[in-house]
Order: C-alpha cells, then sequence, then structure tokens
C-alpha cells in the first residue's frame, strides 16, 4: 500500500457539502492501493455526525489542526473564534479587512500553521506525494512550500474553480466577502499560476474546468476531469416503470429538495414559484409542486400572495436517508442552481436525480456543465434560473418529454463517464505513476 498526504479544510464527519467530494476520494483510494493521511481543520461540532466515519477504511488516520482565525454561523449569529474561543463579533470592520488582507483566502493562517505538521507527518510516514482538495484555495500554496521544503510532489483537486469565486458581485459557498482589490487580483493571480505549474497533476470537477487550466496555464500538461457522477447503491437499485407522465394521470407531482428564503440572496429559487404560477395560469392539468426543505414563515407569506396554496404542499426538511423513498413518488423533479455562480460546475444532487429515470427540470443556466449534462445524458430540460417566462415555459413542456428516453442502454453507458468510482480509481493511477516516476530520477 502507498501511503500520501492528503490535505482538505472541510472532512468527515462534517456532514457538509464541501466535505463530500473528499470523503468519496479517501473512500474509494484504499480500493486503488493508496492509504491517505489525512490532515484537515476542526471548527468545532456543528454539523458533526460520527456514523460517517463507519465508511472509511480503519487504516485511515485523520490528524486535525485549528484554525487560528475562523468565523461561524451559529443561529444565524456571526462569531469570532481565536484558539477554539468563540466570541460574537461586535466589530464587523475585522470580518472585511480579514477577507481583504488574506489571500487567496481568509484560510491562509491556516495553511501556513498546517506546514510543520505536514512535515513530520511526510517524515514519519516516508510519503512521497501530498493530494490538497481545493476550495478553499490556500492549502495549495501549502502543497507548494512542503515541495520546496521535503521534495515532495504534489496534486491539487478542485472542487471549485479558483478565481471565478472572487468576482465581486459573487458570494462564495463560505459565505465570505471577497472584494476583488487590485493588489488581491496579482496576489491571486501570482499564486494560482505558481501552485498551478509545480503540480505534478491537477484534477478538477468538470471538463469546462480542466479547459481552463488548459489555457490559462499551458506549462501544466496534467489536467484531468474527475467528474462527482457518485450516488449511493440504494439509488443505483431502485426500479422505475416506464409510466412517468402519464397522459391520464390526474395529478402530475413536481418535486423540489432544497431550502427557499426570501432572506438568502439573489440566486434564490423564489424565482421558481413566481414561474410556476405562470405555468399553472396556461395548463390544463392538475400539478402539484411539493418542497422538501426549511421554508421560513416570511418566505410562506410572500409565496401566499402568488394565490396557488393548493397547488404547493411543504413537507419540511427530511433526512438524506429518508428522502429517497419520496423521490420515487415524484413524476419529474426540479432542480434549481445557482445560475451565475458555478458554471463550470455540476451539482451533487443532480446525479442522484438522473439514476431515478425521472425527466428533470433544471433551473440554473441555458451553457455550462449542468445543461450540458441534462443534454447529454438526456434527462430533461434546462432553462435559466433568473427569467420566469423561461421557467414557466419549462415546466410546460417537461410533460412532454419522451419518458423512453430515461431507459436506453445509450444514457445508462453515457451516465457511467461520470462515474465518480472510477474517477478515484483514474486519480489513484496517476498518482502511483507520478510516486514511481519520482522514484527513478
Amino acid at each position: 500500500m502507498t501511503k500520501i498526504l492528503y490535505i482538505a479544510y472541510y472532512f468527515p464527519p462534517y456532514q457538509l457539502t464541501d466535505s463530500f467530494r473528499v470523503s468519496r476520494v479517501a473512500r474509494f483510494l484504499p480500493d486503488n492501493d493508496i492509504i491517505p493521511i489525512v490532515l484537515t481543520a476542526f471548527e468545532g461540532k456543528h454539523h458533526w455526525h460520527e456514523d460517517i466515519l463507519k465508511e472509511l477504511d480503519a487504516r485511515i488516520k485523520i490528524h486535525r489542526v485549528n484554525n487560528p482565525i475562523s468565523y461561524q454561523r451559529k443561529n444565524n449569529v456571526n462569531l469570532y473564534r481565536k484558539d477554539s474561543k468563540l466570541v460574537k463579533i461586535k466589530n464587523r470592520t475585522l470580518m472585511f479587512m480579514k477577507d481583504m488582507i488574506l489571500s487567496p483566502d481568509s484560510y491562509l493562517l491556516w495553511a501556513i500553521k498546517i506546514i510543520p505538521r505536514a512535515v513530520k507527518l511526510i517524515r514519519k510516514h516516508q510519503i512521497k506525494h501530498v493530494m490538497i482538495c481545493l476550495g478553499p484555495y490556500s492549502p495549495a500554496l501549502t502543497g507548494y512550500f512542503l515541495k520546496k521544503i521535503t521534495g515532495v510532489t504534489y496534486s491539487l483537486d478542485y472542487r471549485d474553480e479558483w478565481r471565478s469565486m472572487l468576482k465581486p458581485d459573487q458570494i462564495s459557498f463560505h459565505r465570505e466577502i471577497k472584494p476583488e482589490t487590485s493588489t488581491r487580483k496579482l496576489l491571486n493571480t501570482f499564486w494560482e499560476k505558481r501552485c498551478v505549474n509545480n503540480a505534478s497533476c491537477v484534477f478538477s470537477v468538470s471538463q469546462t474546468m480542466t479547459n481552463y487550466f488548459i489555457k490559462e496555464y499551458p506549462k501544466q500538461k496534467n489536467c484531468f476531469p474527475v467528474h462527482n457522477g457518485y450516488v449511493e447503491s440504494d439509488y443505483q437499485d431502485v426500479t422505475i416503470s416506464q409510466n412517468s407522465l402519464e397522459k391520464n394521470k390526474d395529478i402530475i407531482a413536481f418535486y423540489y429538495v432544497g431550502k427557499i428564503s426570501v432572506n438568502s440572496d439573489s440566486y434564490n429559487p423564489i424565482k421558481m414559484i413566481a414561474g410556476f404560477k405562470k405555468f399553472l395560469v396556461s395548463s390544463s392539468k392538475k400539478v402539484e409542486l411539493h418542497i422538501f426543505g426549511d421554508v421560513d414563515q416570511e418566505t410562506k407569506e410572500k409565496i401566499k400572495k402568488f394565490n396557488i396554496e393548493d397547488n404547493i404542499l411543504y413537507h419540511g426538511r427530511i433526512e438524506r436517508s429518508q428522502l429517497l423513498p419520496q423521490l420515487i413518488n415524484a413524476d419529474v423533479l426540479v432542480h434549481f442552481y445557482y445560475p451565475d455562480l458555478h458554471p463550470e460546475a455540476l451539482s451533487i444532487k443532480i446525479f442522484e436525480y438522473a439514476f431515478l429515470c425521472k425527466p428533470i427540470v433544471s433551473f440554473s443556466n441555458k451553457e455550462g456543465e449542468m445543461a450540458n449534462f441534462i443534454e447529454y445524458t438526456e434527462s430533461g430540460y434546462t432553462c435559466w434560473g433568473n427569467n420566469e417566462d423561461e421557467i414557466a415555459d419549462l415546466f410546460s413542456k417537461i410533460l412532454d418529454f419522451p419518458i423512453s428516453n430515461l431507459f436506453t442502454s445509450q444514457r445508462a453507458k453515457r451516465l457511467e463517464e461520470f462515474d465518480f468510482e472510477k474517477g478515484v480509481a483514474f486519480m489513484a493511477d496517476k498518482i502511483k505513476s507520478i510516486i514511481a516516476l519520482q522514484g527513478e530520477r
């Protein structure tokens, strides 16, 4: 078995979207003769679920290092933590300045702090390669300096594109303010170029992102896409009959999973509700929109003004383990993805929906990986998520979707191309070849 150092800021038992990819990489690497020694962060036990660790190989050792400066959200109150002591932020200027000064992000101090610990682990386990999951992006600098200090090689695994997260009109998944000052832009350009060009290999979640690296950094010849196309076996084992959207069906049930709130951001799926209202006006069928997720009272009051209470059913947030039996009852699966924020990425949820062989309406954008995936796998239709008229048209269009398209052998083969387990095997082969090449020198 080959040991590598695996650096990821988010890692189980944190049950977060940020830790999904890293947990699956760590889960499948031992099947390919690689044991990751994990170096990760500790930010308290929010979203902490010990059961997730049972999925991992017992030989995987996890080392946690506190972030010297970080802040979390607890009960919608921003908190500031220094050396694990929580105090309420009273001076928001401190947060703003921290994000302005630290580049590429406010996790830079943690990335610097872990270097001595990483060096010890590298020497103790005679590690030759370091794999780093991004974002946040500061750990890329850790890999760069570990190569200078110890001579190890390193690979980068991008969950999101570095500089796409730094546009002034966007808020990242980490909900941080990231003003793109001229100095900050220069620093980010400088460090990403250094980190990418010095890496032995660069993985990313999509072909679009891979093309970006090939174009921006032609010196880096080893750029590969590895999609997040993993779904649990219970989704793959579901047998769906070809009876959805029957012409004589009394009620067509649309199922949406996710939070809806007027108090979140400009990419809110409340637009979807407005489009659904317009669709109802022209539809001759009885339709229902089932919402599985948190909807606060203020949002419900706003939705109530659309006068479509009889067509919307709230089920509240339910655990993922209980979600599949509900989704099986859907006629159409409704997918919402932030329209402008990550056009180069695919959401995890879209793969689960695709395996259920239900038609999908995705309100994201007309271009990008999401639209490409849905078209390529013949899973449904997509449109711009900020346009109520287009959303209404898409609700109507999906009623005539040819269900037989979801059950073809060609579609099954195309879905296999996104298999994350095979992607991790590909990663492992690349890493082992890098280590072998290093040993020959």
